[in-house]
């Protein structure tokens, strides 16, 4: 009987020659368990990092006030669109390379593929530094904020500190090392926290102006993102990985030219960078659009601007969190799918893709359901003082809710997606979903019965299409079969009691300690069910826990407690 040939052989980035004892050897010992380990340290880090964002806004719009912030929010436009051009999928590139070549045994490369784009992101984050300080004047203009250009030069030196720090974060992921990403993002944002306050209320108490106090807020993310690449700088030149490299090094293998490797680079980015692009490019389009049918609607342009003040300052803010902080586990799929890919482990591929979906599912499913059942309340008790606004925006929250699932598995295909080469299907699904987004808009915002809503019904369109385009190019690739009881099913059932039991705590609590104090206690409940059924009808089983930190303490507690009665299959 003939032997079918996988799919997912059929676009390998570039030719490579790799005996099949080889494979065995090196794909061998992978369990999967690094993607777990990864993933943790990154979701545990960004969770960390967006808490102290909270923290950071706060007193920073206290001390800054309208105009300041208007300063400040206007460089960060600016700088965001530049580290877009000159920054975006840096590490993403740099990890599928370095992974690669791993798996096919080039392990002399590694370090000549470090050098080589160690020299050419100093070139390209010195260039984004310089055209963003150069032009900050007419960049202030065109966003007519010209008091917001001294933020913009003294923010300008972060692209070039952050271009060269996606390098080493990529080297350590391509390695599958989390830790020192995870690390340095923690350590920025507290760096970012600290100096920004400190400077803002420094100067504000020498009687500075407001832009000048807004320019040495922004001062901490400059001076945070030079103390992030220092320290990647020193664990990089530490002796345990300087001897790595050295051993990588004794072990020769192939190695490819200086053309060939910026060759693959290119063809990486150039699809990644378009990605962000056509992301920022629909988001500004959206602005647009959103304030002129509303005005269509009948609207004024004070209640278009309160409208969407709201939409983006309330329901964006927490629908954004989930995704933010879930999509840390691709960083831990890329390297990993791109080394079995490029070794030939049709089984490997396949096991990390599903173990892939079932964790991104059993994480972002509670999130939803949570946001949909209780966004009311946890917008009550983070913006207290807007309590009319947050009424109006709780059904939008709702929506985005059951959008941010959608949002979590499409950044989870994509991810997929890179790791095997096909560049190209994100962009493509992207463009097709803003191009739905844009027309949903469109059309339902202009309804007046409809208004706002028609924005978060947008959204779900546009990543429900991201999802179904990703998905079918992924199944054509790939051939493996999803498990749906497991991916989908089981998150779904523990989500829903987590749901009723979150829902009915909240109201039984509310008249008795009142909003916010049930809403806490009601989301504490809340993950216990959620963990407790989870475990119990094995959404997340024995082989899962083990593959965490510490895995075998918490296998041995969850027995104890008969938490772990059915295993994974």
């Amino acid at each position: 009987m003939r032997r079918r040939k996988s799919r997912c052989h059929g676009f390998l980035p570039y030719k490579a020659k790799i005996s099949k004892g080889q494979v065995r050897r090196l794909e061998q010992k992978k369990n999967g368990s690094g993607i777990a380990v990864g993933a943790t340290i990154l979701i545990a880090a960004n969770f960390i990092v967006k808490i102290i964002g909270v923290v950071y806004k706060i007193p920073l719009a206290n001390i800054l006030g309208s105009d300041g912030m208007g300063y400040l929010s206007s460089a960060y436009e600016i700088y965001q669109l530049l580290l877009t051009i000159f920054a975006s999928g840096g590490a993403v590139a740099v990890s599928k390379i370095v992974a690669e070549s791993l798996a096919l045994a080039h392990f002399s490369e590694v370090r000549k593929e470090f050098r080589i784009m160690l020299t050419t992101f100093m070139i390209v984050g010195g260039t984004g530094t310089a055209v963003m300080f150069l032009g900050s004047g007419p960049f202030a203009r065109t966003v007519s904020a010209e008091q917001a250009q001294l933020c913009m030069m003294v923010l300008a030196p972060a692209i070039f500190f952050l271009s060269v720090s996606c390098v080493f974060r990529g080297y350590y992921q391509g390695m599958q090392n989390m830790k020192p990403t995870g690390m340095t993002q923690v350590i920025e944002a507290c760096f970012k926290l600290a100096i920004g306050i400190g400077f803002a209320w420094l100067l504000k108490d020498l009687g500075f102006g407001e832009d000048k106090v807004a320019a040495g807020a922004i001062s901490g993310t400059t001076i945070s993102t030079m103390i992030g690449l220092f320290v990647l700088i020193c664990v990089f030149f530490s002796k345990n990985n300087r001897q790595k490299l050295r051993e990588l090094s004794r072990k020769g293998g192939e190695e490819r030219s200086t053309g060939a490797i910026l060759k693959q680079f290119v063809k990486l980015a150039i699809p990644l960078t378009m990605s962000a692009m056509v992301v920022n490019f629909t988001g500004v389009l959206d602005l647009f659009l959103i304030y002129q049918r509303l005005q269509d609607a009948g609207l004024d342009n004070a209640a278009a601007n309160a409208a969407y003040g709201g939409y983006k300052g309330y329901a964006q803010t927490l629908f954004n969190l989930p995704p933010s902080i879930i999509s840390s586990l691709n960083v831990s799929i890329i390297p990993a799918l791109s080394a079995a890919f490029v070794a030939h482990n049709v089984k490997r591929i396949r096991y990390v893709i599903r173990r892939s979906f079932k964790l991104v599912s059993a994480l972002a499913m509670p999130c939803a359901v949570g946001l949909i059942v209780l966004a009311g309340p946890i917008q009550r008790m983070l913006f207290p003082a807007r309590l009319d606004e947050i009424a109006v925006v709780t059904p939008l929250l709702q929506i985005l809710g059951f959008a941010s699932y959608w949002t979590c598995m499409a950044t989870l295909t994509t991810a997929a997606l890179q790791s095997f080469g096909k560049m190209r299907v994100p962009v493509y699904s992207l463009i097709v979903g803003g191009v739905i987004k844009l027309s949903v808009n469109y059309v339902l915002i202009g309804i007046p019965s409809i208004g706002m809503i028609g924005a978060p019904i947008g959204t779900v369109c546009c990543y429900l299409t991201i999802f179904i385009i990703n998905m079918c190019s992924l199944r054509h690739n790939t051939t493996f079969a999803l498990k749906l009881t497991n991916a989908f099913v089981k998150p779904l059932i523990a989500s829903v009691l987590m749901g009723a039991v979150a829902f009915g705590t909240h109201a039984l609590l509310d008249g008795l300690i009142g909003d916010v104090l049930a809403t806490i206690f009601a989301i504490g409940v809340a993950v216990g069910v959620y963990g407790v059924v989870i475990l119990l009808i094995g959404g997340i089983g024995e082989r899962d826990i083990l593959s965490l930190p510490k895995g075998a303490l918490l296998v041995r507690l969850l027995r104890k407690l008969h938490l772990l009665r059915v295993r994974p299959q």
